[in-house]
């Protein structure tokens, strides 16, 4: 069975997995069944975003001027939940992040409304804008949004292998996700399971470029 042209997380990931000398033999070649599952969960939670998207539409839509300020955030928080999810979705959703952006700029300005002249309120609130431009800038890569869903396909025991497959400029802008002790656990293991594939005659520069990048960050 072949891999879609434009996957959800389950189905990139199996597709990340296929045929890659970095993850464990088991699981490098999955079958049609497991690439068939994965495909259909994806399409449920595809399903389930357009039930979700409608809701948050009619929501922002009917909010009132007065709005309490926790029903504001909440659908703020669910704007911007489901904007992250929609890049972990199967098939191009440009154009709902496109409209989740206009519903986003529309719960702003109640947001602001309610900040009124509290300098304090609106200096929050430019900083809670800075770090959301910062986190959609991360979920320009797909694998961000992979391993943010509540149920990544990306287990703990996967998460270096996946790293060491990616590009260097991927991996640099992921790796801002991690605290410090996490890049030293990832850089040790990384070390070990590279210098093992070489032993086993297996030259991956693209790995140890991303190897490199974990020790020079230390």
């Amino acid at each position: 069975m072949k891999f879609s042209e434009l996957p959800g997380s389950r189905e990139r990931h199996l597709q990340r997995r296929d045929g890659n000398l970095l993850f464990p033999e088991s699981v490098r070649n999955p079958d049609p069944a497991e690439i068939l599952a994965a495909r259909q969960a994806d399409a449920a939670d595809a399903d389930r975003f357009v039930e979700e998207l409608q809701s948050a539409l009619e929501q922002a839509v009917s909010l009132p001027p007065n709005a309490e300020s926790d029903v504001v955030l909440k659908l703020r928080g669910d704007i911007e939940r489901l904007y992250e999810q929609s890049i972990a979705l199967p098939g191009d959703h440009s154009n709902e992040r496109n409209g989740l952006q206009k519903l986003y700029e529309v719960v702003m300005r109640a947001v602001r409304g309610a900040a009124g002249d509290d300098r304090l309120a609106m200096k929050e609130l430019e900083d809670a804008e800075a770090a959301r431009a910062l986190h959609l800038k991360l979920l320009e890569y797909p694998l961000v949004a992979d391993l943010l869903q509540p149920e990544s396909p990306i287990g703990e025991d996967e998460l270096l292998p996946t790293l060491l497959s990616e590009p260097v400029e991927v991996v640099k802008a992921v790796l801002t996700m991690f605290d410090q002790d996490q890049q030293v656990v990832l850089q040790q293991h990384g070390r070990e399971l590279m210098e093992r594939l070489k032993a086993e005659g297996h030259d991956l520069p693209d790995a140890w470029a991303v190897l490199a990048l974990l020790e020079h960050r230390l």
